[in-house]
């Protein structure tokens, strides 16, 4: 490996404080705040006195893997992609990260980006900041991510609707989107038989340049998420991702690993789980739509009282166009995450009227755009097999790859059947191409 590949970062957490040689100082400085309320996320959760200290300490491990992340350009690496990254974090409870903990942690991290991981810790100022009680003295019985996205819109939209207490939808801020999230949000308050709570984070990170590929993001999602769900004494945090992009199978062999988004795989989500026990939380995460496709999750935002309208508003892509913020499309449309938003909006509506920039199968196929189609349609002509599910990564201990192959084969139709509708019948990308089971 090349040693322009080696990467280390100690998370400075006061100004002028001596950083040992060969390290590169983080800090909350390397954060955006802009667009929101209150600088530091933590002002933002705390509804009682304290927050455990496991807690805080995973957030700030999650924060500090992000800007490494960011910090640590892939195309220097031999391969273009591995890296070897060093953090040093300050903590609240070192000594609950020795061993096990610490172990899980760089298995995690080595899960979500493919890199190798090496996590030392340092003790954290001993002076806990109280927060105050900026948000009141309810608690949320339910914490859920919400991105705006299709899935996090229809299981708000029917957490809503079900009778409970309190519940509170954690949000990233993104200024591109922020207006389409806050239409899609009052809809889904406009249903509720609960009271539904939002909290918005930065996920921004400042300087140039920065990595394109942001593995760890999830991660960050995800102990915020917690962090917050700790703060509120509520059991679990549910993270909705329909069945197919939670298990998110390579399309082809150029996408192995990391190449291919694994926030939501069951075995980060069981990582994530053991390293909270490993550190003695309380909090358990699951994806409460692993069971379901695009197309079931866009029906269940029906059956929920969402209009078809909100769905088409929804943003849910991997390439999001540079024109956006003028008005234009939200949605690339050639995107392996458009792709499938257009299976689950045309199954579950017929029809899928959200204005993409680009239909892929009407460009030529030599033009990069059409490279998530081409993968697709390979993949889609290629039978599947419960070998594929554990070829790539690894599934928990105690999961049978049987009982996950009827979402996929359910979502593989969907894609089939959207396929075949639009592709031009004597276009270049019908040649050839029949569907296996």
């Amino acid at each position: 490996m090349s040693p322009a590949a080696q990467f280390r970062y100690w998370w400075v957490s006061r100004p002028g404080a001596r950083v040992p040689d060969g390290w590169v100082p983080i800090s909350e400085a390397d954060f955006s705040q802009a667009g929101i309320k209150g600088s530091r996320i933590e002002s933002m959760a705390e509804p009682g006195d304290r927050m455990p200290a496991w807690a805080w300490d995973l957030l700030q491990v999650a924060r500090t893997a992000y800007v490494a992340d960011k910090k640590s350009l892939r195309e220097t690496a031999a391969d273009n992609w591995t890296r070897t990254i060093h953090i040093d974090v300050p903590v609240r409870d070192p000594g609950a990260w020795e061993g096990r903990a610490e172990a899980v942690a760089c298995e995690l991290l080595q899960t979500l980006t493919a890199d190798q991981w090496h996590v030392t810790f340092q003790p954290a100022s001993p002076t806990w900041t109280r927060q105050g009680r900026v948000i009141g003295n309810w608690k949320a019985a339910e914490v859920a991510l919400f991105s705006g996205g299709l899935d996090s819109t229809a299981f708000a939209a029917d957490l809503a609707k079900q009778p409970g207490e309190d519940a509170l939808l954690v949000m990233f801020y993104d200024p591109a989107t922020k207006s389409r999230q806050e239409v899609v949000f009052q809809e889904i308050s406009a249903i509720r038989s609960r009271k539904m709570h939002r909290r918005i984070a930065s996920q921004m990170v400042l300087g140039r340049p920065l990595e394109l590929s942001s593995r760890s993001r999830g991660l960050l999602y995800l102990a915020t998420a917690v962090y917050m769900a700790a703060a509120h004494g509520a059991p679990r945090v549910l993270l909705p991702e329909n069945g197919q992009l939670a298990l998110n199978l390579p399309l082809s062999p150029s996408r192995p690993a990391a190449c291919s988004t694994r926030s939501a795989h069951p075995r980060t989500l069981d990582l994530l789980n053991h390293l909270i026990i490993a550190l003695g939380g309380d909090v358990t995460v699951t994806n409460p739509l692993a069971a379901m496709t695009k197309g079931e999750v866009c029906a269940l935002a029906l059956q929920a009282g969402l209009t078809s309208q909100t769905l088409f508003s929804t943003v849910s892509c991997s390439h999001p166009p540079h024109t956006r913020n003028a008005g234009h499309s939200f949605h690339c449309g050639y995107c392996y995450a458009c792709l499938v938003r257009r299976s689950g909006l045309c199954h579950a509506l017929g029809a899928d009227h959200t204005g993409y920039q680009h239909d892929p199968w009407h460009l030529p196929t030599k033009d990069t755009k059409t490279e998530d189609l081409l993968a697709l349609l390979l993949w889609l002509n290629s039978p599947l097999t419960t070998t594929d599910l554990i070829a790539d990564i690894p599934l928990p201990g105690g999961t049978n790859p049987a009982d996950l192959m009827p979402v996929l084969h359910r979502a593989r139709q969907e894609l089939t059947t959207m396929l075949t509708s639009v592709l031009p019948e004597n276009g270049p990308y019908r040649g050839g191409w029949q569907p296996k089971p």
